[in-house]
């Protein structure tokens, strides 16, 4: 089975767009996944998170977030640079 690519560079910007319905649930997983984390931040016993809640959820979404962009920079069609939306 050859390597298929699940994103394509963005035409104006910095990045990548899913292509492939790959793509389309791994971002849809990643959302998911801040979306969690961010609920279990606000529903912190007490209704205030303490520092070491919000520095938990801070990691968390770091980490997920660099895994997921090395994750899609290596299932992207070409490589990721600034793009005015024109022709190259």
């Amino acid at each position: 089975m050859p390597d298929t690519k699940w994103f394509i560079p963005k035409t104006c910007g910095w990045g990548a767009t899913p292509s492939a319905w790959q793509g389309w649930v791994t971002t849809l997983v990643y959302a998911l996944a801040m979306i969690v984390f961010s609920v279990w931040m606000v529903s912190a016993p007490g209704g205030r998170p303490d520092i070491g809640a919000v520095l938990s959820w801070l990691l968390m979404v770091a980490a997920i977030t660099s895994a997921f962009c090395l994750f899609v920079k290596s299932k992207t069609d070409g490589d990721w640079k600034w793009r005015w939306g024109g022709k190259e």
